[in-house]
């Protein structure tokens, strides 16, 4: 799973496929490796035609840029450590940022969340929680001289305060990177921290998830079976497309 994928093209073709890219230094144009565990690992030279927001499960994905592979007789080297990885390229990152900065780890209540973390500033209390496909912020008055132990549980409540909700797919900007920005600008009493809470937009090639209210009941039963933008068998013949249409296999 990375919530970067980059669009590919492999030589002598221009046709277009979705990998899986765990680092935020790709960029269009770049030469690239990638590793097509489809076709049994082999590593294909390709240039990135765009790099989308999508968290996205593809299967196949980039090791490293052709510049950092050394290419031979005897086919491509990779280099160590790879895949290479670089930036905010999935959730976790942003975990370890919030608690190696001082926000309280929590233990959301139910089973829409998997994970919160909680910091109360000079004049607000923020709860950040991590959803499978989602980060949502919640902003509530500060209550004085009450900190929550580390691992408490806490209700996800999006009726309560002030809530933003953020999916995350098809943004138009890093989520996960502006979730970082919003985190430190609330952490140091900035002013400007409401503005970064909300990155909700939608992209060019990922239409999973329309915008908030709109979501069909086959497009919520796609997303819960796991779709990343194909159809997704359901049974008895069945499959469900990323639209939320029925198709006779």
């Amino acid at each position: 799973m990375s919530y970067i994928i980059a669009y590919v093209a492999f030589q002598e073709s221009e046709a277009e496929y979705p990998v899986c890219c765990l680092r935020t230094d790709i960029k269009v144009g770049d030469a690239v490796v990638v590793r097509m565990n489809t076709r049994g690992g082999s590593l294909k030279w390709a240039k990135v035609k765009s790099v989308e927001f999508l968290n996205w499960d593809c299967k196949n994905g980039i090791e490293c840029l052709a510049s950092e592979a050394q290419f031979g007789p005897d086919g491509i080297v990779l280099p160590p450590n790879s895949p290479i990885t670089h930036g905010i390229w999935r959730p976790r990152e942003v975990c370890v940022h919030l608690y190696q900065t001082g926000w309280i780890p929590r233990k959301p209540k139910g089973s829409v969340a998997k994970i919160a973390y909680t910091h109360t500033n000079a004049t607000r209390t923020a709860n950040i929680f991590f959803r499978k496909n989602g980060v949502d912020v919640q902003i509530l008055p500060r209550e004085a001289g009450r900190n929550p132990a580390p691992n408490s549980p806490i209700s996800y409540a999006p009726s309560v305060g002030e809530f933003t909700r953020n999916d995350l797919s098809h943004n138009k900007v890093n989520g996960l990177e502006q979730m970082i920005t919003f985190a430190d600008s609330f952490r140091e009493n900035r002013s400007e921290y409401a503005k970064h809470m909300s990155f909700f937009g939608s992209g060019r090639k990922d239409h999973r998830i329309p915008g908030p209210g709109d979501r069909s009941f086959e497009g919520t039963m796609y997303d819960l079976l796991g779709g990343d933008g194909g159809n997704v068998y359901v049974g008895d013949g069945l499959s469900l497309s990323s639209s939320g249409r029925w198709a006779n296999d």
